[in-house]
């Protein structure tokens, strides 16, 4: 079975990119544009990892973060994806709880290996 990924991205063209990045990897992308959908998709079915967006709407991905902590499977790989970069940006994400980051623009390698680090 594929491991299932939510992947939350207002930006559809980075949505789709990463999306593509990760069926070619073997892993089934579910995708949310927005943070109600992610968190009522979270509740309902929990993927079993997601990347998320840190500037996604109408909850910012540090709220949605809060919101999953505490309503959502605690064991849930929580990776940002954001264009908040260098070291003193990770180090605060990391700070934050955040299980991995992946930074925008990033490479496709940089995708998969964030990844394979919760999903093997």
């Amino acid at each position: 079975m594929r491991r299932r990924i939510l992947l939350i991205e207002d930006d559809f063209d980075t949505r789709e990119i990463a999306r593509i990045i990760l069926e070619l990897h073997g892993y089934e992308p579910q995708e949310a544009d927005n943070s109600k959908t992610a968190l009522e998709m979270i509740l309902a079915s929990p993927p079993d990892l997601v990347i998320m967006d840190l500037a996604i709407k109408p909850l910012s991905g540090w709220d949605l973060f809060r919101e999953i902590r505490a309503r959502g499977p605690r064991s849930l790989p929580l990776i940002a994806f954001s264009g908040y970069s260098g070291g003193e940006g990770e180090a605060t994400i990391r700070e934050f709880g955040f299980d991995g980051y992946i930074p925008k623009p990033c490479s496709p390698d940089r995708i998969v290996s964030e990844v394979k680090k919760f999903l093997p």
